[in-house]
């Protein structure tokens, strides 16, 4: 168990510590009713329509405390009283256990392979820029709203969509009412993009901020790809471009399958029967020639050692191009 937790690397380290800090000393706080940690609850008629008609009710409703409003994502704040710092404190503050919970164990989880990939600095930025991008996707559809948004969830979506697009064929196991679901790490980021997306859009969900869980995962994209140079800005100078996003097949792909789509319903008729005693032996086929293989370039070997060693963020245009001649067979 020791060496288990010794094993996790230093940037999630501290992210899990200090989110846990935060949330076990802000609920203390809150209980004991410390006036800036204190909540106010407000009391207010409310009609129903029951099967006696309608009723009046009495609706109570939690108002943030100050500390909510000061720390968390309020946009009267950020942009009427210039409190900048809400885009990096509200990743730290969560409104429940469950909340913080399901954070913590996918940043734990996901981010420390992602972490080990990119580096130490490079994963510190692009979990808080991730988190600052969702945040101020999440002020298109939060605009005039009164409640803050706080959270980690954007900056969990950046490093979750990071990893999937970066190992796009690693297995992931996820557990539906107990039962084991085997997915593929970039399918899952697809699905949660498009289910995220259809609540973002739609409204569906009050009290969650899925446009901050889409601005997370499109800020990820955006560093796997490089769009808008982002994976440079968060690698920093030792950072390079990175693999590039092949518009064209995107195209292509999509153009052919609205061609199956579209393609009419074909029925199979069968073939002509032949007699099997009468019908003549097909030629057999001709062997494919041999293609030779590219011969092993020495310096393959310090790009590899290079890669294990600090990463592959690390590699420069011209080792990506190497690598790139020799996955083909090609020889440079």
């Amino acid at each position: 168990m020791i060496n288990w937790i010794a094993g996790i690397p230093p940037v999630v380290k501290w992210l899990l510590i200090i989110n846990i800090a935060v949330f076990i000393i802000a609920a203390i706080l809150t209980r004991s009713n410390a006036p800036f940690f204190k909540r106010q609850v407000a009391v207010e008629q409310q009609a129903v329509e029951t099967w006696r008609g309608p009723q009046v009710v009495m609706q109570r409703t939690e108002l943030p405390s100050q500390f909510e409003l000061t720390f968390g994502l309020l946009p009267s704040n950020l942009i009427g009283r210039g409190y900048v710092w809400q885009l990096i404190t509200y990743q730290f503050l969560h409104g429940d256990f469950f909340h913080i919970f399901f954070n913590m164990f996918t940043l734990l989880m996901i981010g420390r392979y992602v972490e080990r990939q990119i580096g130490s600095r490079p994963f510190l930025r692009l979990y808080l820029l991730g988190g600052v991008f969702a945040g101020l996707a999440n002020l298109l559809s939060h605009m005039f709203t009164d409640m803050p948004t706080i959270g980690a969830s954007g900056s969990i979506c950046a490093v979750i969509a990071a990893f999937g697009l970066m190992n796009p064929q690693t297995r992931l196991t996820i557990f539906i009412l107990f039962f084991p679901l085997f997915i593929r790490a970039r399918t899952f980021v697809i699905g949660f993009a498009l289910v995220t997306a259809f609540f973002a859009f739609t409204g569906g969900r009050e009290t969650i901020a899925d446009l901050a869980h889409l601005g997370g995962l499109v800020f990820g994209w955006m560093y796997v790809y490089n769009i808008l140079l982002v994976r440079r800005l968060v690698d920093g100078r030792a950072g390079s471009a990175g693999p590039r996003f092949d518009w064209h097949a995107l195209g292509a792909t999509l153009t052919r399958w609205w061609q199956r789509v579209r393609r009419p319903t074909r029925l199979y008729k069968g073939a002509q029967y032949q007699d099997a005693q009468f019908r003549a032996a097909p030629p057999p086929r001709p062997a494919p020639p041999a293609q030779p293989a590219a011969a092993w370039d020495a310096r393959l070997d310090a790009i590899l050692d290079k890669m294990g060693r600090d990463g592959m963020h690390t590699l420069t245009d011209e080792e990506w191009a190497l690598l790139d001649r020799y996955r083909r067979g090609t020889r440079g």
